[in-house]
């Protein structure tokens, strides 16, 4: 296994080079454990959140949308909300809630295609 295959602070993650992450992001972080970069993951979340303060932000998360295709999602019901298309390294994936499917589980529309139906009752989720 690689040296640099491990967790992070944000700051020591925005020092790494771009080659780095994405071998991490592709080849350490597992999308069938998601306890794996746990941390990193987490602590990218907690700082975009920090510089993201409308409140019309339902759900923040980390995924895989496909093979190579670990994204940071945000699930909002404003779709004019700005969302950036990248943090830290990662693509964002905007999610508009379309329709409320039932309780707390919504249809969403996502920016790069396709839909999903989420349970949107945790505020942050990390697949």
């Amino acid at each position: 296994m690689k040296e640099y295959f491990k967790d992070y602070t944000f700051d020591d993650w925005g020092q790494l080079p771009n080659e780095k992450k994405i071998d991490i992001i592709n080849n350490y972080w597992d999308p069938f454990d998601s306890t794996i970069g746990q941390k990193t993951k987490s602590t990218i979340i907690e700082n975009f959140l920090r510089h993201q303060t409308d409140n019309s932000v339902r759900q923040v998360g980390i995924k895989n949308f496909g093979f190579y295709a670990v994204q940071l999602f945000v699930i909002t019901d404003n779709s004019k909300l700005k969302i950036p298309t990248e943090f830290a390294g990662l693509i964002i994936n905007k999610g508009i809630i379309d329709k409320q499917i039932k309780d707390n589980t919504y249809r969403i529309k996502w920016r790069d295609g396709g839909h999903d139906d989420i349970d949107l009752t945790e505020k942050i989720i990390i697949r």
